[in-house]
């Protein structure tokens, strides 16, 4: 049986998304099963959120998502397919159309995805001027890429898992500030003391068995 705090968490990532219920939640992936992942992405739902919702890789397939969406979504690695390689002259071609302000959609029809711009070098804020949103920029760069490239924890934490967000280089303060519990950051390896001096209150901390006291037992 689920417990009350598993179900308020899994209604409180659905209206986070702008979804009213789990029933919408699972007539938008049973959507999207058949329409593209693209439909869950463009909500800010991908396989960290929705593992948190009880969609499991083999829930997934069984609603008849396909290799390549479950990728996109994060739930299968990306590997580049054969097609998407890059033939002779391809990245000089994608960069004179990035040169000659090419928006996405005129690289599209040429069959050039993000992921053939990303391999003939185009930085991101060219991508972006070319019209390309940052839940397509996420399907091809590293969090770390991206939060380098500008974008904010806010933004990022509807596509990166909380593991990634802290590889990136958020410290546990940008954590709390995006609206991550103590438990969140424990479970994302950031340790006690980076958790203590995040600016929790003291009631947050005495309610995860934490204190005030930052002293470093490393240092001792």
């Amino acid at each position: 049986m689920e417990s009350r705090s598993t179900e308020n968490r899994r209604l409180e990532i659905c209206k986070s998304v702008g979804l009213k219920s789990e029933a919408e939640l699972f007539q938008l992936v049973s959507k999207a099963a058949k329409a593209g992942a693209e439909l869950l992405l463009q909500k800010g739902l991908n396989s960290a959120k929705l593992g948190e919702l009880g969609y499991t890789l083999p829930g997934m397939q069984k609603l008849g998502f396909t290799t390549d969406g479950l990728q996109q979504l994060g739930y299968l690695p990306k590997t580049q397919k054969a097609e998407e390689s890059d033939g002779p002259g391809e990245p000089a071609v994608i960069r004179q159309m990035i040169a000659d302000r090419c928006m996405s959609g005129e690289f599209l029809i040429k069959g050039y995805t993000i992921h053939h711009l990303k391999r003939a070098g185009i930085p991101v804020g060219d991508l972006e001027r070319a019209g390309f949103q940052i839940h397509e920029l996420a399907t091809a760069f590293s969090c770390g890429e991206l939060r380098r490239s500008g974008y904010g924890i806010r933004e990022l934490k509807r596509f990166f898992r909380g593991d990634e967000l802290k590889s990136a280089g958020f410290d546990a303060t940008d954590m709390r500030n995006a609206g991550y519990s103590i438990k969140d950051l424990l479970r994302f390896g950031y340790n006690e003391n980076q958790v203590k001096t995040a600016g929790f209150s003291l009631n947050e901390l005495s309610r995860e068995g934490l204190t005030r006291q930052t002293v470093d037992r490393m240092k001792s």
